[in-house]
């Protein structure tokens, strides 16, 4: 479990500093809350509604949960 979640945190983590490379996102608008929300929101389906996760839900945490926290300072 922690090494699965050590993964996704440095994925997570490295997407971001690409974003911020291309200037799509401040830096100041990355922390570790908002860098975890993504795959808290996909845990939490993932045990209470089981697999699979919808290709759905995964669009709508981008779209609707992850470039809000991120493309704001």
């Amino acid at each position: 479990r922690q090494s699965s979640q050590g993964t996704s945190k440095k994925m997570m983590a490295e997407i971001a500093r690409r974003a911020v490379e291309r200037g799509e996102i401040s830096a100041e608008a990355v922390t570790p809350l908002r860098l975890d929300t993504g795959q808290a929101l996909l845990r939490q389906y993932f045990l209470f509604q089981g697999p699979p996760i919808p290709d759905e839900l995964v669009v709508g945490i981008v779209d609707e949960v992850l470039v809000p926290l991120l493309t704001r300072g």
